[in-house]
């Protein structure tokens, strides 16, 4: 596969030729192999860019940067190779994987178990019954790997996005972001500004992931949906067997302020009317403060 055809639909910011023959896309140096592409991108504990070296000594065919000092010197030293310069490492990561693996994950229906306890237990039994359904399955979880009748030791407790391209796909997202991904079939990654408020990692002054935060928690931007206006495009229904295919999404709200937008609660010191369907299931209220957002101490 070309090297434009790998990158497709990655926002880059530079780039040489796309001409290189890829034979696999990797994140760790030490599994590239001749003609693989290297996705060098910074993490919390290391940074990948200064591995580049390493995999070009190994046959690397390309290579994708989150760093352009890296692109710089790469571009300099390997100038007959294909080189990219990306601003999100992980997404870039996902999408060049996605493409390569010609997207498994538009061709899988994917069941997602997640809690405190009994995890695993679950998965186990999922999977169980679906062989006795005579239903082919691929479990992949903290443990270990089942695919294709092999059992695969799982090298990390959260396996890089490249990995689970290989049998799934990750990104990191809210309740709305997953119904209006399934909705639009995975065109569109997104959520509300209510909805990202609610998860105490958005910067109401700024209308932005806290990058601040997200760098405390250790969580990637890059695997966050985008944040649009409550009332905005959020995509098209592509679901073929919904009567809505082809209504566009104009609009996502969370629950309590879409009561308050319900009741017309947009003057300063408006509330909803206390029920149990706009209050339920939090025991605070919340009131209009109109267009200006205040702190606690305010």
């Amino acid at each position: 596969m070309l090297f434009s055809e790998v990158v497709a639909g990655i926002e880059l910011d530079e780039q040489t030729h796309g001409s290189c023959e890829i034979t696999g896309v990797e994140y760790d140096s030490r599994r590239v192999r001749e003609g693989s592409l290297f996705v060098a991108m910074r993490g919390g504990t290391t940074d990948g860019n200064k591995f580049i070296r390493q995999a070009m000594d190994k046959g690397a065919g390309g290579v994708l940067t989150d760093s352009r000092e890296s692109f710089t010197n790469a571009l300099s030293r390997w100038p007959h190779l294909c080189i990219g310069l990306m601003e999100h490492g992980r997404r870039a990561l996902a999408t060049a994987s996605a493409n390569f693996f010609g997207h498994p994950e538009q061709k899988l229906k994917l069941t997602a178990v997640t809690g405190t306890n009994g995890k695993t237990t679950t998965t186990f039994l999922v999977e169980a019954m679906l062989q006795a359904a005579s239903r082919k399955s691929v479990l992949v979880g903290t443990i270990e790997v089942h695919l294709a009748g092999e059992v695969r030791e799982s090298p990390h407790t959260t396996p890089e996005a490249r990995d689970l391209l290989k049998q799934g796909r990750l990104l990191g997202g809210t309740l709305d972001t997953w119904l209006i991904w399934k909705l639009t079939q995975g065109a569109a990654f997104v959520t509300d500004v209510s909805t990202a408020s609610r998860t105490l990692l958005f910067n109401i002054h700024t209308l932005e992931w806290d990058q601040v935060l997200l760098d405390l928690f250790g969580i990637p931007r890059e695997i966050l949906a985008d944040v649009r206006p409550s009332a905005g495009e959020f995509g098209i229904v592509l679901q073929p067997d919904l009567l809505c295919m082809g209504v566009p999404i104009v609009a996502s709200l969370v629950d309590q302020p879409a009561a308050m937008i319900g009741q017309g609660c947009l003057q300063p010191g408006q509330t909803p009317r206390p029920s149990r369907r706009t209050w339920w299931p939090w025991t605070n209220p919340l009131f209009s403060t109109g267009s200006v957002p205040y702190s606690r101490a305010e």
